[in-house]
Protein backbone atom coordinates (compact mmCIF):
# COMPACT_ATOMS: atom_id res chain seq x y z
CA UNK A 1 0.00 0.00 0.00
CA UNK A 2 1.06 3.66 -0.92
CA UNK A 3 1.36 5.88 2.18
CA UNK A 4 -0.52 9.01 1.23
CA UNK A 5 1.77 11.43 2.63
CA UNK A 6 5.53 11.13 2.49
CA UNK A 7 5.87 12.77 6.00
CA UNK A 8 3.63 12.51 9.54
CA UNK A 9 4.14 15.65 12.03
CA UNK A 10 2.61 15.28 15.56
CA UNK A 11 2.76 18.17 17.69
CA UNK A 12 2.08 18.45 21.28
CA UNK A 13 0.52 22.26 22.28
CA UNK A 14 -0.29 21.21 26.06
CA UNK A 15 -2.60 24.16 26.33
CA UNK A 16 0.19 26.57 25.19
CA UNK A 17 -0.63 30.63 25.53
CA UNK A 18 1.46 33.22 24.41
CA UNK A 19 4.35 33.61 21.83
CA UNK A 20 7.56 30.81 22.99
CA UNK A 21 6.26 27.54 25.12
CA UNK A 22 8.67 24.99 26.68
CA UNK A 23 5.59 22.96 26.95
CA UNK A 24 5.23 22.48 22.91
CA UNK A 25 7.10 19.29 21.19
CA UNK A 26 7.54 18.08 18.19
CA UNK A 27 7.88 14.63 15.98
CA UNK A 28 8.45 13.84 12.86
CA UNK A 29 8.08 10.48 10.93
CA UNK A 30 9.14 9.76 7.26
CA UNK A 31 6.74 7.43 5.49
CA UNK A 32 7.08 3.92 5.62
CA UNK A 33 7.97 1.73 9.34
CA UNK A 34 10.47 4.72 10.91
CA UNK A 35 9.42 6.05 14.33
CA UNK A 36 8.51 9.33 15.47
CA UNK A 37 11.83 11.45 16.07
CA UNK A 38 11.74 14.59 18.52
CA UNK A 39 12.77 17.78 16.89
CA UNK A 40 13.91 20.72 18.23
CA UNK A 41 13.50 24.54 17.40
CA UNK A 42 17.04 26.09 15.32
CA UNK A 43 18.88 27.84 17.88
CA UNK A 44 17.60 25.64 20.74
CA UNK A 45 15.18 27.41 23.26
CA UNK A 46 11.61 26.95 23.19
CA UNK A 47 8.86 26.53 20.09
CA UNK A 48 6.96 29.41 18.81
CA UNK A 49 4.30 28.73 16.35
CA UNK A 50 5.68 29.99 13.73
CA UNK A 51 8.93 27.59 14.32
CA UNK A 52 6.38 24.46 14.77
CA UNK A 53 4.63 25.56 11.08
CA UNK A 54 8.61 25.71 9.40
CA UNK A 55 9.91 22.40 10.78
CA UNK A 56 6.54 20.79 9.68
CA UNK A 57 6.14 22.46 6.30
CA UNK A 58 9.88 21.63 5.16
Amino acid sequence: MTPHFARYAVIDWSGAKGSRHKGIAVALCEAGDGVPTLQHPEGGGFWSRQAVARAVSD
